[in-house]
């Protein structure tokens, strides 16, 4: 057996043997302590240059910082100025357009205004309102009053500009391409009539494209040009065999 103090010895040795393995708590406090303290440092010191190198930047390269500055206000504010502008703008065009047809075309209905005074009115109207599509509705207003009438040419005046004009509408580049065909065929010029149909198949319109064949059809008969016809009234009735146009279509092959 160990005598008491052999005992006591082999206690405090191995008391001292496995405290070797661990750190004071108090150390450790101190350690985790100053591990956070420089973590906050090493994070200023990066905020810090951080910083820095931004002031450094905007100082190097202050006329650029300014001027992008300076391109993004000034951008906003045209934008709002822009379309500020297009709204009213829009807005008195269309107060113009009601104006003329209340007053000008009404008036020139009436022949309580001449033709002269009425043409310069439109083509005052014409140039203030530009491209703005009310002003097809005008001028078809105007020609369905102009056709019965005969006045081929003030109806050609009208129509042949807006249709360059609207080139890029598609609906309105129809309904003009028909009424100019009509006044090309009406006045005796079927050349320009199958011209202006012709441009029209090439837009890719396909707004009443039966009808579009069907007079170009008919147009290169009147014109002697028996293939070009027959080829087009073929097409309405290989085609489109269910409008109307279509016995009327194979009533015009017959006579070739």
């Amino acid at each position: 057996m160990k005598t008491k103090h052999e005992q006591n010895s082999n206690d405090k040795n191995t008391s001292t043997s496995d405290s070797r393995g661990k750190i004071p708590s108090q150390i450790q406090n101190q350690i985790q302590a100053q591990t956070q303290a420089q973590a906050h440092a090493q994070a200023h010191k990066l905020k810090t240059k951080h910083q820095e190198d931004i002031r450094v930047f905007v100082l190097k390269h202050w006329r650029a910082v300014s001027a992008a500055i300076a391109l993004v206000i000034i951008t906003a504010f045209s934008y709002g100025m822009i379309s500020s502008h297009l709204k009213q703008k829009a807005s008195d065009q269309a107060n113009t357009i009601y104006e003329f047809k209340s007053n000008t075309l009404t008036q020139f209905k009436q022949d309580k205004l001449s033709k002269d005074e009425f043409m310069k009115k439109w083509n005052e109207l014409s140039t203030s309102c530009g491209k703005n599509e009310q002003l097809f509705f005008v001028a078809v207003d105007v020609l369905e009053y102009l056709l019965p009438k005969k006045d081929f040419t003030t109806a050609q005046t009208i129509a042949a500009p807006l249709l360059d004009r609207f080139r890029s509408n598609t609906f309105i580049q129809y309904f003009l391409s028909q009424y100019l065909a009509v006044i090309y065929e009406d006045t005796g010029d079927n050349k320009k009539a199958i011209e202006v149909l012709e441009r029209l198949i090439k837009s890719n319109s396909k707004i009443l494209e039966a009808k579009v064949y069907f007079d170009l059809g008919r147009l290169y008969l009147q014109s002697g040009q028996k293939d070009k016809a027959k080829s087009n009234l073929q097409y309405v009735v290989d085609k489109f065999p269910s409008t109307n146009l279509v016995k009327i279509a194979k009533l015009y092959l017959k006579q070739i």
